[in-house]
């Protein structure tokens, strides 16, 4: 066995043979703490609103069988997650975790990017202007 591999019957232990949680039990919470984010809830979705700093919108579509009509329709939810860094961008695929409440509205927090939208590099071009006397609501006859 190499210096880098641990035997499983050795995991809660260091190298003296003690016990890890005995010698530092604030390790041994921060590890339960660990495994309790392992069963937070994780969603996808689509990045709607990125306009507020450090806050993004994300929407998360579903279809659900109407009881009366038997068809299927669509239905949306709309999570505010917490974006630290700023990373995400309107129409991008994310994934976001359940968290503690960080205001009024956000609960969620941003994990990755799944896959970026494409964005614009430069201005978009605008149709020509009309011309003075056609946005007047006269004539559109050219003067000499």
């Amino acid at each position: 066995m190499s210096d880098t591999q641990v035997d499983e019957s050795q995991a809660g232990e260091n190298q003296a043979g003690e016990n890890v949680a005995d010698a530092n039990p604030e390790a041994a919470a921060d590890q339960a703490r660990t495994a309790d984010r392992g069963s937070r809830s994780a969603v996808m979705g689509i990045v709607v609103s990125a306009k507020m700093d450090k806050t993004i919108i994300v929407r998360r579509d579903r279809k659900v069988l109407h009881p009366l009509y038997k068809k299927y329709v669509r239905r949306s939810t709309r999570y505010v997650a917490h974006d630290e860094a700023n990373t995400a961008h309107l129409g991008d695929e994310v994934e976001i975790v359940e968290t503690r409440p960080i205001s009024k509205t956000k609960r969620w927090r941003l994990v990755n990017v799944l896959r970026e939208a494409p964005r614009g590099d430069g201005p978009t071009e605008k149709a020509p202007a009309a011309r003075d006397g056609a946005a007047e609501g006269g004539s559109a006859e050219v003067q000499s």
